[in-house]
């Protein structure tokens, strides 16, 4: 969902107090938490991509994605506490890998399931005689 600018909405908390996962991609990327009723947007990290709430309604699961990086993002899934503002690594994809599209979460929050994207190459050397 589309709010303004280059914010996106992910998803919604399921508490029923109108709360959106929310990422920024151009302008100041980062996660954040829109407030329906108030319209407050509230920023919690640098850069990342699909935030999704965790049933808890506290913690976010996200992404990761360095400023470096391509649209694509990076190699790493962070775990995000809304109530304290931390945010920490819970699992990084093998060397030369990284995540494709969204992060589907089972609807106990105990099994993530992610496309994960490898690139590889075969290189070739060709000399003139």
């Amino acid at each position: 969902m589309r709010l303004r600018d280059s914010l996106y909405v992910s998803s919604w908390s399921s508490d029923g107090r109108g709360r959106g996962a929310a990422v920024k991609l151009f302008a100041e990327p980062g996660i954040f938490v829109y407030s329906m009723p108030d319209g407050k947007l509230q920023k919690f990290t640098a850069p990342g991509m699909f935030p999704v709430w965790l049933n808890d309604n506290r913690r976010l699961l996200f992404r990761g994605s360095s400023s470096s990086s391509t649209v694509l993002g990076d190699a790493q899934l962070y775990i995000l506490d809304t109530q304290s503002g931390t945010s920490h690594v819970i699992h990084e994809a093998p060397p030369g890998s990284f995540f494709w599209d969204g992060i589907p979460i089972s609807p106990n929050n105990r099994t993530i399931y992610y496309p994960l994207h490898t690139v590889e190459a075969d290189l070739w050397l060709r000399s003139r005689r």
